[in-house]
């Protein structure tokens, strides 16, 4: 299969490459990938790069369950993700929300979770108000949603632009 592949260091920056496609294991699934993303800032590792993905699920291992072939799914692989096919726990993904297009969905994990760390250290709670900065930014946007969620107040700054979306 073909996949972004970084040879290590002082190889130069990664590229096209060959791997050999996975096998999904015991309690994992085999996804075809369809868009993947490489999160800012994180060095490239030797291997395939990548670990964040949105695709669809071509094979069940065994003892996997709660998915089916062809269920469109989003997911953290940190064992590289920018291939065509990634094999991982089935409990690392969740169904692709039909709202987002392929590359949002792919970007969505890495965010996600950066987005919880932040509320986490924050210490937002039910009843207490939040100014989110940028909130049309998927971090932004993610970051209001889980304040929502949690029964805080939320103050979403944005440009004029974004500001309608936002408020549905």
């Amino acid at each position: 299969m073909r996949a972004l592949v970084h040879r290590g260091a002082g190889s130069g920056p990664a590229g096209i490459g060959t791997a050999e496609r996975p096998l999904p294991g015991p309690g994992q699934l085999l996804v075809r990938v369809v868009a993947a993303g490489w999160p800012a800032g994180r060095p490239a590792r030797p291997g395939i790069v990548g670990e964040e993905f949105a695709g669809t699920v071509e094979r069940l291992g065994a003892g996997a369950y709660g998915w089916e072939r062809g269920d469109d799914v989003l997911g953290h692989c940190p064992s590289g993700a920018c291939a065509e096919y990634v094999a991982l726990p089935a409990e690392r993904v969740a169904g692709r929300p039909a709202a987002l297009a392929w590359a949002e969905a792919a970007l969505l994990p890495v965010t996600a979770a950066g987005a919880r760390a932040a509320l986490d250290k924050l210490r937002v709670r039910r009843g207490e108000t939040l100014l989110v900065h940028g909130a049309q930014a998927p971090a932004g946007r993610v970051a209001v949603r889980l304040a929502l969620a949690g029964r805080a107040a939320v103050v979403a700054a944005a440009r004029a632009a974004a500001r309608p979306a936002l408020r549905a």
